[in-house]
Order: C-alpha cells, then sequence, then structure tokens
C-alpha cells in the first residue's frame, strides 16, 4: 500500500480574522494551491514513506537518483504545465510518481528517466479518470521492462504507421520541406536498430504491440500517405486530353515532383484532393475521377523504395531492418503508443499531442 506521510510544516493551518463586509484572503508562497517546494516535499515523501530500505549505501543512491528524477520531473511539468503541479497531491498521482521514482532509483538509466518524466509529465495533466490515464499509468510500470534500442523500435512503427505530417502551402514546398526533414526525424531511431527478430516476442510480452500475419512494406506506407510526393507523371498530350474531356481543370495540376518535363495531380493525397474539389464545387463523380487519376500514376512500393535508397541513403538500414524482420508486421498496443511517444519527444522535441492517438 502507498504511504503518504503528510509533513505538518508543508501543509500548516492558517486562521485569519477581519471585520464585517471584508473579505479574507491567504496567500502561502505566490501560487495558489500546491507550490512547486510543496511538491518537491511531497514527490520525495512519497518515495522515502514506500521505498526498501536497503544498505545505507544502497540507500543513498536510490534516495540520490529519486531526488534527481524529482527535480526533473518537477521542471518539466512547470514547464509544459505548471497547473498540473496540483496533481502531486492527489492519491493516485502519487502512485504513479512513486511507480517513476522507483524504477529509475533502481536502474539509474539516463535514457529510462527521460522517458519515465515525460509520461508522468503527460499523466500530471490527466485528473480525471479516463483511457489515456489508465494508459499512462501502465506505461510507467511497462517502460522499465525495455531496452533502448526496444524504445527506438517503437517509435520507428509509430512514426511511420501513425504520424501522417499535412502541410499548407504548395506541393513542392511541401516536398521538398518533407523529405529535407525526414532523414533527421527518422534517424535518431535507427542508430540502435538491429535486425533482431527476439525482440518481437518480448515487445508482445509487455504488452506493446503484436505480430500480425498481414504486413507493410513502407514502399506502400509512404505511397498510401503521400502519394502526391510519388508520382510519375503525365505527358502534356494526356493533360490536354483531360482538360477537353472535362476530367481535370487547370488548378489540378502542377509539374511532376520527379520530372520537369511531366505533370502530376496537384495535390498531396486523397483528402486535399476532396477539399479543393468541394471549393471548386465539383460534385462526388469528378471527384473521384481526379482521385483515380492521383493512383493511374503512382510508383509502385518498389520504386518509392528504390528512390529512397538512392535518394535518402541514410534510411538504407531502416528497410534493410523492415524487410527483413517483423518490423512490417508490428502494430502498437496503446501503451506501445504512450512509450514511443514519450520516446520520440525525448529524442526529437516534436511535440505531438498524446490524445489523438489515444482518447
Amino acid at each position: 500500500m502507498l504511504i503518504h506521510r503528510t509533513r505538518h510544516h508543508m501543509i500548516s493551518k492558517q486562521e485569519q480574522k477581519s471585520g464585517d463586509n471584508s473579505t479574507n484572503i491567504q496567500a502561502r508562497d505566490v501560487s495558489i494551491g500546491i507550490s512547486y517546494a510543496d511538491a518537491k516535499l511531497i514527490a520525495l515523501d512519497v518515495f522515502e514513506a514506500n521505498f526498501l530500505k536497503l544498505s545505507e549505501e544502497a540507500y543513498k543512491v536510490g534516495h540520490e537518483r529519486a531526488n534527481n528524477f524529482t527535480d526533473a520531473f518537477l521542471k518539466n511539468l512547470s514547464e509544459r504545465n505548471p497547473q498540473a503541479i496540483a496533481s502531486t497531491s492527489d492519491p493516485d498521482m502519487q502512485y504513479a510518481l512513486f511507480t517513476a521514482q522507483r524504477e529509475y532509483a533502481r536502474s539509474g538509466d539516463k535514457e529510462l528517466s527521460d522517458v519515465l518524466v515525460d509520461i508522468l509529465v503527460d499523466r500530471a495533466s490527466h485528473s480525471e479518470r479516463s483511457l489515456i490515464q489508465i494508459v499512462l499509468n501502465e506505461s510507467l510500470t511497462t517502460a522499465p521492462k525495455l531496452t533502448v534500442g526496444q524504445f527506438d523500435v517503437l517509435s520507428l512503427v509509430f512514426i511511420l504507421k501513425r504520424i501522417r505530417r499535412t502541410y499548407i502551402g504548395n506541393l513542392s514546398e511541401f516536398a521538398q520541406h518533407y523529405l529535407s526533414s525526414l532523414v533527421p526525424f527518422i534517424t535518431p531511431f535507427i542508430q540502435e536498430l538491429k535486425n533482431n527478430s527476439s525482440i518481437f516476442p518480448h515487445l508482445e510480452y509487455a504488452g506493446c504491440g503484436t505480430v500480425q500475419i498481414s504486413s507493410i512494406g513502407i514502399g506502400d506506407i509512404f505511397r498510401q500517405t503521400y502519394p502526391g510526393l510519388f508520382s510519375k507523371g503525365m505527358d502534356k498530350a494526356k493533360v490536354d486530353e483531360l482538360l477537353m474531356q472535362g476530367d481535370l481543370t487547370q488548378e489540378f495540376i502542377g509539374i511532376c515532383q520527379h520530372d520537369n518535363n511531366l505533370f502530376q495531380i496537384n495535390a498531396l493525397d486523397k483528402d486535399t484532393i476532396e477539399v479543393e474539389c468541394r471549393k471548386a464545387g465539383f460534385d462526388d463523380a469528378k471527384t473521384e475521377k481526379i482521385s483515380d487519376l492521383q493512383d493511374q500514376y503512382l510508383m509502385s512500393s518498389e520504386e518509392i523504395e528504390t528512390y529512397i535508397e538512392s535518394a535518402l541513403p541514410a534510411l538504407v538500414p531502416l528497410l534493410d531492418a523492415w524487410h527483413n524482420s517483423p518490423l512490417r508486421s508490428f502494430n502498437l498496443t496503446s501503451v506501445g503508443i504512450a512509450i514511443a511517444h514519450a520516446n520520440i519527444r525525448r529524442k526529437t522535441q516534436a511535440n505531438y499531442d498524446l490524445s489523438i492517438w489515444i482518447k
């Protein structure tokens, strides 16, 4: 059972009297409710009251780690969501906090500490019992069972299968920005990637994901997510024919991303086509024809992967691992998503809202 010993000097009773028709106002420190200092006292009190009394030397090391972890947690929390500091007085949040403190005190692993801090900051922001709160609580007990390399595997699957970047502006601008930013976004997770199939049974055991019978190639992922980036292009004669037939209008014609002498549908994906067709007042039949035209001139999955190998050689190890391990068949659970999300923020500072994927 989790124990929290209340410190009398921390929550002292204050009284104030006033005359008629006046209002009493009391303030502790400069904040309303629990201050940063109070939160730290609560956090360390919870740890001290519940952590096993080991040998003097081992306890000293554990206590120092817990103190460092608490400082890192409260610093991140005050930066990202200072109002949530009050959550440290909640029993379930105290249990989550102690779980994270205990695991870092045991291991002393800096990478684990960073992941646990990120998860815990998200957890502090969800005061009401909900699915996301339950998932974050579970993630705090699951993350310590994994290696840094396994964090990265979860992150790669999450990036490739769950993240879709939108854009404002023309397709050429997005293509240039996306391809230039893709390598630095993904490569931090490839460094420790190994074609080791034995890690996947452990990830399944830990509840982070499952290996499915079906699989998907990286080329297929890009083909489905960003078809506008991988068009083979149409020649001018074909474009003129489509314009004459009324199956296409000038605003949907753009220069092919892979051949300046050819043309393509000037839209990133089907969603963009539908939005632009609605603006133009096109009916469903014409919208479907334009969408079908984009599909008709797409590169194959193999052609896309060949292009990635030549244009983005830093991603070749990812392609190899994807084809030679269960990566291509691995689907994340909610816990796997939460841990992947925390690890991505740890390595890239990308600030995605977890509630997009876990409601």
